[in-house]
């Protein structure tokens, strides 16, 4: 429940969540949608998400 919490205040990522938690993302993910936890940043605005989109297209693979 530790962890959970964590991941919950945004005080660790779903990666460190998974690892802590000897888990896959996708269990974690089933983990996070039974307690009602968001696996997207809430506090993004859609700018900032535009704005990211637009960086990673400029990015080479």
């Amino acid at each position: 429940m530790i962890v959970i919490e964590l991941l919950r205040q945004g005080d660790i990522s779903a990666g460190r969540a998974a690892k802590l938690l000897g888990i896959d993302r996708w269990q974690l993910a089933e983990i996070m949608f039974a307690y009602g936890i968001s696996p997207f940043d809430d506090t993004i605005t859609r700018e900032e998400l535009e704005r990211e989109v637009i960086e990673c297209d400029r990015k080479p693979m």
